[in-house]
């Protein structure tokens, strides 16, 4: 694998994306690297909602049926005020076979993915950092420090899934506009006893913003709130038994303004970030690696920055306005979700759509 006569792509960034677009490759019988700076795999649960594109993605590897034995299915979404339910949103009425979002910590949809790729005989490269590359008409010239000592590859592709702080995306010199929301928001893990629907997804609207609770494990929660403190703004009722992880954060809407040049392209976080929102992140990630895998091995390369920046540009719109009509607080916004939004949600014209682009089946 380590010799440039074998035609080999080099994968920059082990998180779920790199994993993807290693896997696709190796079960195309395609050379292929993949590095990670990290010396060991991350344990935090991060991305924690799997979507029916990628469950469609990853059926030809067998890392579907993997994840659907380790993962907990969420039926629905419901938005809820202070006192009752709103209104819901059903994935069971999408019509597909993946009807539902699938709960799983990101450690472990990665921890899946990397045991799959395992067996195509791939192992990642950890304390493995690329430093710089080089591009020619046929290859990359990669300059890759392993464990401090220096060594050159050279790769036909460099794949860039090395997040939203990539180095690749910046030495190339690919702008990444956008804009950054107002105010922190928070997050945490928690395991607790929670009064709301334990099926399903819940969004809650308070005066002050909004709480998000989902449950991927038994009792085990993630909640989050466009506020700081969300541990201070969970449900009424609600009994902790312990905080496994939180922390705050800024939401930012970017998108690189292409996603690739030359021979090196970016996926995932690398090419766009958004608020987590509709669970597109890590997924709409994985579509980008896994398509661009199969370009690089069937043809077709020319038109995945082209196709790709098109799916997250749309993307990133949805997410943002659904973002900011969530978190409003203003009298209008307010009386469409209260009022306006539970009438026309009861029509399957409406909800299917509207279904089927947050599951990622839209218009990737």
């Amino acid at each position: 694998m380590n010799s440039s006569k074998n035609r080999c792509v080099l994968v920059v960034g082990a998180g779920p994306v790199g994993l993807a677009a290693a896997l696709e490759l190796a079960r195309l019988k395609h050379p292929v690297r993949i590095i990670e700076k990290k010396v060991a795999p991350s344990t935090q649960s991060k991305a924690i909602g799997i979507n029916a594109r990628t469950l469609e993605l990853m059926e030809p590897s067998s890392v579907t049926e993997m994840l659907l034995k380790r993962g907990l299915k969420i039926p629905r979404i419901n938005f809820l005020n202070e006192e009752h339910l709103i209104f819901q949103i059903e994935f069971s009425k999408v019509r597909h076979r993946y009807n539902f979002m699938l709960g799983l910590p990101q450690s472990e949809t990665e921890r899946t993915v990397e045991k799959k790729l395992n067996e195509f005989g791939i192992e990642v490269e950890r304390n493995v950092e690329l430093i710089n590359f080089e591009q020619s008409g046929e290859s990359v010239r990669c300059f890759l420090s392993d464990s401090g000592n220096e060594m050159e590859f050279n790769a036909t592709h460099l794949i860039g899934a090395d997040g939203a702080r990539s180095v690749l995306r910046n030495k190339l010199g690919i702008a990444f506009p956008g804009d950054v929301m107002q105010g922190d928001w928070s997050l945490a893990d928690v395991y607790m006893d929670c009064p709301l629907d334990n099926e399903g997804a819940n969004v809650q609207f308070h005066p002050e913003g909004i709480l998000f609770t989902i449950r991927f494990k038994e009792k085990h929660f993630r909640v989050a709130s466009n506020k700081p403190n969300v541990l201070e703004r969970l449900p009424k009722g609600s009994q902790v038994h312990n905080v496994i992880w939180q922390s705050d954060f800024t939401v930012s809407h970017r998108q690189a303004e292409s996603y690739n040049i030359g021979r090196v392209f970016l996926a995932g976080d690398a090419a766009h970030i958004h608020s987590p929102l509709g669970a597109r992140g890590m997924n709409m990630g994985i579509e980008d690696a896994t398509i661009l895998a199969r370009k690089i091995v069937n043809g077709g390369l020319e038109s995945y920055s082209r196709e790709r920046h098109k799916v997250g540009a749309s993307t990133i719109r949805m997410v943002k306005k659904m973002t900011e009509f969530a978190t409003s607080t203003g009298k209008t916004k307010t009386f469409i979700r209260n009022y306006f939004l539970p009438v026309i949600l009861t029509f399957d014209f409406v909800q299917q759509p509207l279904i089927k682009r947050m599951v990622g089946l839209g218009n990737s």
